[in-house]
């Protein structure tokens, strides 16, 4: 049985956020059982805690962006995966602006300061997620396909052809494989062709070779940590949304899929009853 884990002590992360480019603190604090995760923005007077669950998602322009009554908290996946990974599904996360710190651009160093932190079982049956039926959303040549599974799977399959990525395959399945091992530490990709877009839209004003897997039309720019390190660091991505809803239990198929479908996938299990929310 699952049952609800918080941190022992509070932890602190320190960064720029990969689009806004602002300077920014993270803590990741204790929380009450039943409380969840929460994100707090303390630069922000009054209502300023926005509930980590996938109806609050405003935006998935190359991250996930939570908001409520206005107030917003962009990139929150990494940080998302890495509460994952180590079973935490109560937490009070304060941030000093409006972006979680993309560090090197993978979830390992959050795992590593949720490890630093310490975890403490609560004893208390946690919201666990099972498909009920299988069902897929779609848009273009993208998709994403779960069914029904004890066990929680994603397979991801990335298709970049024409760039030195190419083709990737990549799976995570809890229970064999280790998720802060194999996935936590695969980083965000990034194209060199892509930068001027990106910074003319007010993104990835914080981005370097320091927090992303970069490449060109000749190869990668970047060491790379992974042979498939963009199809892990897909699976991260998926993981970190769909923990958004719970502790999920089910088998995920992505092909080309990115934060809209997985967002669009969470409220389809919401919106058509999908889904078993039980403790």
């Amino acid at each position: 049985m699952a049952t609800q884990k918080t941190l022992k002590d509070s932890v602190v992360l320190r960064g720029i956020g990969l689009h806004t480019g602002i300077e920014v603190t993270a803590q990741l604090s204790p929380a009450d059982p039943d409380s969840g995760i929460a994100f707090v923005r303390s630069d922000v007077e009054g209502d300023n805690v926005i509930l980590a669950n996938p109806t609050n998602v405003v935006s998935t322009d190359r991250s996930t962006v939570l908001g409520f009554n206005g107030v917003c908290i962009h990139t929150v996946e990494h940080v998302m995966a890495a509460l994952y990974s180590e079973g935490i599904t109560n937490c009070r996360i304060t941030v000093s602006a409006g972006e979680l710190p993309i560090l090197d651009g993978s979830a390992a160093p959050f795992v590593e300061a949720i490890r630093d932190a310490g975890c403490v079982d609560q004893g208390i049956p946690a919201r666990v997620v099972r498909v009920t039926s299988p069902t897929l959303v779609e848009q273009g040549s993208s998709l994403i396909a779960v069914s029904p599974s004890d066990v929680f799977s994603v397979t991801f399959v990335v298709s970049y052809l024409g760039t030195p990525v190419g083709v990737q395959i990549s799976e995570f399945t809890e229970g064999v494989d280790d998720f802060a091992q194999a996935i936590a530490p695969a980083r965000t990709l990034g194209f060199s062709w892509e930068v001027e877009e990106l910074l003319s839209r007010g993104l990835a004003q914080g981005a370097s070779l320091e927090c992303a897997v970069v490449a060109d039309h000749s190869g990668y720019l970047t060491d790379l940590r992974f042979a498939d390190e963009v199809a892990r660091h897909k699976i991260l991505d998926t993981v970190g949304d769909l923990y958004l809803l719970g502790v999920p239990r089910m088998r995920v198929v992505c092909v080309r899929s990115g934060h809209r479908l997985n967002n669009e996938l969470c409220r389809k299990l919401l919106s058509e009853g999908l889904i078993d929310c039980s403790r």
